[in-house]
């Protein structure tokens, strides 16, 4: 990708100055067969994990989301709940639920690593979601 490519202002395109800066690019990889299921550039990271989980879900669209473990941002965890949205079934007691919340079989935890300068000095796992002995059990 070119970022400094003039794109016609006429036609719809972006500015030469809106196409500079930072972005984020993100690949989803099967872990068994090292196949390539997603990959997605964007300006923010929300937008490039939202974009993400969703070519993730076109491999399997009635499914549930695959064990997937990410670095220590953030965005993940709200780009598979908007993207795997499932609103919990009414009790009949109170307000009907709004909001999606998370499967109990979905498996994902946080890989952070701390640095020092250039230097990894140590690496941390949180869990998102899932019991922590499934997720290293299916992720090692």
């Amino acid at each position: 990708m070119d970022l400094r490519w003039r794109v016609s202002g006429e036609k719809g395109g972006l500015s030469e100055e809106a196409a500079m800066g930072k972005f984020w690019r993100r690949t989803a990889i099967d872990i068994d067969t090292r196949l390539r299921v997603g990959r997605a550039i964007e300006k923010t990271e929300e937008g490039v994990a939202l974009k993400l989980m969703q070519q993730v879900q076109r491999h399997d669209p009635e499914g549930r989301p695959p064990a997937i473990a990410t670095d220590g941002k953030g965005a993940y965890r709200e780009a598979m709940l908007n993207t795997w949205r499932k609103v919990p079934e009414y009790s009949g007691q109170g307000r009907p639920p709004k909001l999606p919340k998370p499967g109990v079989d979905w498996k994902h935890p946080q890989v952070i690593k701390e640095r020092s300068g250039s230097k990894l000095v140590g690496v941390t796992t949180k869990y998102i979601y899932g019991d922590p002995k499934e997720v290293k059990e299916i992720l090692g």
